[in-house]
């Protein structure tokens, strides 16, 4: 990473504004996946707590037998311009499919998928990673962005289906319009 900025010294890095390194940081992520390092800035495998890292547990088929949710933005982390511009899926989107595949064969669990595609009102940065987190947890009301009913809406929405995920392993229990993504059905949950 400090090489990607430049930097020759710790006095450097410090000067650089919070958008360079962000800058940085996203084209030291890039150059991470490209390679198949995967994402770097990750928890630590320490043996007591994490006894796996994720690409272990995945590779080993070591996941707990239980129902997942898996999800992605419209921009996220790994998606390039180019597949923006094309409409492509981008590395989180394709690693999300590809966790969900695999765990509902090894678990026999259900694994249930979304896209958030809704634009956060208040700026031009659209749906970026962690940008559902408002309406997941229900803390719009705490973000400095104009939200609306619709926001609103929408965040209660999520708020009751993770809720009926957390009580019965199926985020639509009543409905059942949330169906698992599986090799038969390739279904993905959009909220806009």
């Amino acid at each position: 990473f400090v090489e990607i900025t430049g930097s020759t010294n710790i006095d450097m890095l410090r000067a650089m504004s919070s958008e360079e390194l962000l800058k940085y940081q996203e084209k030291f992520a890039m150059e991470c996946f490209e390679k198949g390092w995967g994402l770097v800035f990750v928890p630590a495998v320490d043996g007591y707590v994490l006894k796996d890292t994720v690409k272990d547990v995945y590779k080993n088929g070591l996941m707990k037998k239980i129902p997942y949710i898996t999800g992605f933005v419209t921009n996220d982390i790994g998606q390039t311009e180019e597949d923006r511009n094309a409409n492509r899926a981008g590395l989180i989107e394709d690693e999300c499919r590809r966790w969900a595949m695999k765990t509902s064969k090894v678990t026999e669990q259900p694994t249930f998928v979304y896209s958030f595609t809704h634009d956060l009102p208040g700026d031009e940065s659209g749906a970026f990673h962690s940008s559902e987190l408002w309406y997941m947890f229900g803390t719009y009301d705490r973000c400095w962005r104009p939200m609306k009913e619709s926001d609103v809406k929408l965040s209660e929405q999520m708020i009751n289906y993770w809720t009926d995920f957390m009580k019965y392993g199926n985020p639509d229990e009543k409905n059942n319009t949330w169906i698992p993504y599986n090799e038969k059905n390739k279904y993905i949950k959009v909220f806009n």
